[in-house]
């Protein structure tokens, strides 16, 4: 059965309870509360903005935690793909057993 109470409630996703409520009221009605209405909502839009990027930040920061770990063990089991050889070379007319010993 309609009150003719005219409300307005502020829930956030899975919540169980509202954030924030305006009604009307004895004092004042609700068409007389817009300014406080439209802060409240700005207000709430911003919290939401911070915990999205706040949430963002934490992943990127877990992958890249995940990665570095990844990265250590894989390369302690890893051999190198470069070898190196390091020979000297010999100018021409002095290979080994070519030289005269007297």
């Amino acid at each position: 059965m309609p009150t003719g109470d005219l409300r307005i409630h502020v829930m956030r996703p899975n919540a169980s309870y509202t954030q924030r409520t305006w009604k009307d009221s004895a004092r004042s009605r609700l068409e007389e509360q817009i300014r406080s209405v439209l802060t409240g909502l700005l207000d709430e839009a911003i919290r939401v903005k911070a915990d999205r990027e706040r949430d963002r930040l934490a992943e990127i920061e877990r992958r890249r935690q995940d990665d570095s770990v990844g990265s250590w063990h894989s390369g302690a089991t890893r051999t190198p793909n470069l070898s190196v050889s390091l020979r000297r070379k010999r100018a021409p007319g002095f290979e080994r057993g070519s030289c005269d010993r007297t």
